[in-house]
């Protein structure tokens, strides 16, 4: 005689710690492509010897456009406007790219560190404030 034991239920709030671990796992690796983006493009640029700021620019586009489509695809899987959310985005990216143009000014002119040292450490800063960004202010769920 075998005795079947009822399935547990996922509870809602196991469900949600699940959805949240794989939503930042998903974010850790499309931040680590788009970083990666943006490092062999800001590198390049160095090489090319363009100017760190206008290269850091220039990176940050095609960073951007990398981020936006695993974002709202792969990591948030958003279903919202895609017009409307993308100029969101942008716009709310403009935020960090002010920060790291600041804070890289600040580590390569005036504490004289070498561009792209400086760009790991303002990296830190940016990552961080473009999770909080797009997690509360873009991709947001009606739920």
């Amino acid at each position: 005689m075998s005795v079947e034991m009822p399935a547990k239920k996922q509870t809602k709030t196991g469900g949600r710690a699940l959805k949240r671990s794989r939503e930042l796992g998903a974010y850790i690796l499309a931040g680590g492509i788009t970083t990666a983006v943006s490092y062999i493009l800001y590198g390049g640029l160095l090489e090319l010897s363009c100017p760190y700021l206008v290269a850091n620019g220039l990176a940050w586009i095609g960073a951007v456009l990398a981020a936006y489509g695993m974002n709202r695809g792969f990591v948030f899987r958003s279903h919202n406007q895609i017009g409307k959310e993308f100029a969101e985005f942008v716009s709310l990216r403009l935020l960090t790219l002010a920060a790291e143009t600041v804070l890289l000014w600040l580590f390569v002119d005036q504490l004289h560190i070498h561009p792209i040292a400086a760009k790991l450490l303002v990296s830190i800063v940016t990552v961080l404030g473009n999770y909080g960004l797009c997690k509360y202010k873009i991709f947001q769920k009606g739920e």
